[in-house]
């Protein structure tokens, strides 16, 4: 959401985009409609297409709990559970925590709500994918689109085209066993993650997906914001010195971590205090 439109941004700014430059965005998931949206709403004519029959699809049937700043601690606006902050610009989608369904289907509301009010400068076709590689000549972008029931193709020139699609399947599969994907709902809350037997868990990757699911099977489906609550209380967060409270924290996992006194470690392996 945040490099979607930050790259429209840049691309107004940078003049690639204008009332009379037009703009093709691929994918109506939260990147490629907060793009179309912030677009839109510069009155520069946008097409939105989709390849699937409703925009945010991977949200759209997933109960993952979502929550957009739980990594942020402790800066200020982590007591606020959304985006945009009250102290930050507004977005063109706002991002609540809660189950991704109940945040799809609000998306939803907006989206449409929107685009009837736009209708002059914003349309979404779905059913539609983007096919092979655009070429891009004379200050232009020509590419194909196919309609995924017909199979029919036509060709489009736009100034300016932003390619919003997702990584694809994300699922991992080792020998009979496969993995879920981001999005599914899953059995790693549950006890032996619903296996027979206390398995063995590899987490391939290291972002923030990567960070919740191992959070989720170490303390048994509990949210980081929920974990960062047993030892904080929310009135720390809020009314303490962010640096102080971050310091203790980092004493704390120094001592989880190292099993020493927190000033008494001397291994290498240790990070440096903080200032």
């Amino acid at each position: 959401m945040l490099r979607a439109t930050a790259l429209v941004a840049r691309a107004s700014r940078a003049g690639l985009i204008s009332h009379s430059k037009n703009m093709l965005v691929v994918g109506a998931g939260v990147a490629g409609v907060s793009a179309a949206m912030l677009a839109a709403s510069q009155g520069i004519r946008t097409l939105l297409i989709e390849k699937e029959d409703v925009p945010f699809f991977r949200q759209a049937s997933s109960q993952r709990e979502i929550d957009p700043t739980e990594f942020d601690w402790p800066a200020p606006h982590w007591m606020e559970p959304s985006i945009p902050a009250s102290d930050s610009c507004p977005m063109p989608l706002p991002f609540p925590r809660g189950p991704a369904a109940e945040v799809a289907q609000g998306w939803r509301k907006l989206l449409r709500k929107f685009t009837d009010k736009n209708s002059e400068v914003i349309q979404v076709q779905f059913l539609k994918e983007l096919v092979g590689l655009p070429v891009s000549e004379n200050g232009t972008v020509r590419s194909r689109i196919r309609d995924v029931e017909s199979r029919d193709e036509y060709e489009r020139t736009n100034s300016f085209l932003l390619d919003c699609r997702g990584a694809g399947e994300e699922r991992i599969s080792i020998g009979d066993f496969s993995g879920f994907q981001f999005w599914e709902d899953d059995r790693l809350a549950d006890r032996n993650l619903g296996l027979s037997s206390a398995p063995r868990v590899l987490i391939s990757g290291g972002s923030d997906g990567a960070l919740q699911d191992f959070l989720r099977i170490v303390f048994a489906g509990k949210t980081p914001r929920e974990i960062y609550r047993r030892f904080f209380r929310a009135s720390e967060v809020l009314h303490r010195n962010a640096g102080l409270v971050s310091g203790r924290l980092y004493e704390t996992g120094l001592h989880m971590v190292c099993g020493r006194r927190p000033g008494l470690c001397e291994s290498e392996t240790c990070p440096p205090r903080p200032c």
